[in-house]
């Protein structure tokens, strides 16, 4: 139930036999080096703070909290278009909501998984929920049950593994930044979208005003390393080249010298993959020329306050953003908006101040000009001014870095398909 994969034909892939040619012995090295990256990627993925779990919030009737049972009773009666793989999908207020991997029951969404990110993820909303204003959904529950299989292989019957399970508050009236965005852009109604932007960029401030325990430490929350997660944190793109014994599958925690030197490796494994085969050592070399040559700007131009991590929800898009709203209850004409807030915690970490905006400007500000002065146009530009601060002279770097990943990954697609 997991989301699908960047691109390749995801990790069942790893255990497909493969046939090395004898006149290659480097792939035998190559192979037990990927495997190993597919090892500490599923460590990366399980690292959480075990006394948390199983986890009931205080005040709720243990009872009346579904049970791994119930929810893979619910879930079996469910067909596969009814899967939730990504955010793509329109709001269905009997089945399920935009949540990646997640199911409407009642009223809660509930979110599975064969991998422990779900508890990392329950960690992260319990941490906000903590330390913080910023506006999460409520966790009910996150603990451990046995479900049958989901995708068995063909021909297979499915076998009975241990799940991960999370129960949430069911965010019931409340629609995607995706489904408004016709209603309430260029401007019409003004005072609707300039609200909607307003309480966006107020949520983002008070997630960038939590203070980092240690101004040097770059991961997960708690001291952690990062969980697997692209471009910095990913290895299912990974196309073998020249440089291809870069130890990948460290996942930090880092400082601020060693992201960006992270930055600048995985900079130029995607500009060697980028078009399905190694470049010549003369572009390697002037790549790696020009990668060093931005590396040592961020070192050298960035002021104290740049280098300082800020919490960053690493997802922040139109299908990531709801608000909650009141319509007519006639004709369905939206009145006002309540709150807005972000869904989908599993990546939150510890990143320059300069990461998110770059990331957003690629998923929310890179807009058609048909769009310009759209919901998810004004929502980007007019956060700027309120989620603080932000070093200008970084974000265009950082956007082109996450732009050209998409654009890899769109060619590895085509490679893998």
């Amino acid at each position: 139930m997991n989301p699908e994969p960047i691109c390749g034909s995801g990790p069942e892939s790893a255990n497909e036999s493969v046939n090395v040619p004898a006149s290659e012995p480097d792939s035998i090295e190559m192979m037990q080096h990927d495997s190993l990256k597919l090892g500490n990627m599923v460590d990366a993925n399980d690292e959480y703070d075990t006394t948390l779990f199983p986890y009931y919030a205080d005040n709720v009737i243990k009872a009346r909290l579904p049970t791994a049972v119930q929810i893979e009773e619910h879930i079996a009666k469910t067909t596969d278009r009814h899967r939730l793989y990504g955010s793509h999908f329109r709001t269905d207020e009997q089945l399920m909501i935009s949540f990646r991997g997640g199911w409407r029951m009642g009223p809660y969404v509930i979110k599975v998984g064969d991998t422990a990110a779900i508890f990392q993820e329950a960690e992260n909303l319990l941490y906000l929920e903590r330390n913080s204003t910023v506006r999460v959904q409520k966790l009910y529950a996150a603990f451990q049950g046995e479900g049958l299989e989901r995708l068995p292989p063909k021909g297979a019957l499915p076998k009975w593994q241990m799940y991960y399970y999370m129960v949430m508050e069911g965010l019931h009236g409340f629609e995607t930044m995706e489904q408004l965005s016709f209603e309430i852009s260029y401007g019409r109604p003004f005072h609707l979208q300039k609200k909607f932007c307003e309480l966006f960029g107020e949520q983002l401030r008070k997630l960038r005003s939590i203070r980092p325990n240690d101004p040097n430490h770059y991961g997960r929350i708690n001291g952690r390393k990062y969980m697997s997660a692209a471009p910095l944190f990913h290895t299912y793109c990974t196309v073998p080249g020249p440089r291809g014994h870069e130890d990948y599958s460290q996942y930090g925690p880092f400082n601020y010298e060693e992201l960006i030197e992270r930055f600048v490796q995985v900079a130029l494994r995607i500009n060697d993959s980028r078009l399905g085969s190694p470049m010549t050592p003369e572009k390697v070399r002037e790549m790696s020329q020009e990668c060093e040559m931005f590396a040592a700007k961020f070192l050298e131009v960035a002021y104290s306050q740049d280098k300082v991590p800020v919490l960053t929800h690493l997802h922040v898009h139109h299908a990531n953003t709801v608000a909650k709203v009141i319509r007519d209850k006639i004709t369905g004409a939206l009145i006002d908006i309540e709150e807005v807030l972000l869904i989908n915690w599993e990546h939150m970490a510890w990143m320059p101040s300069w990461y998110e905006p770059g990331d957003m400007l690629t998923r929310m500000g890179y807009v058609p000009s048909s769009d310009y002065g759209g919901l998810r146009d004004s929502a980007f530009y007019r956060a700027l001014n309120t989620m603080g601060h932000v070093n200008m002279a970084f974000v265009p770097f950082s956007a082109d870095f996450m732009e050209d990943f998409e654009l890899r990954c769109h060619v590895c697609r085509g490679i893998a398909g």
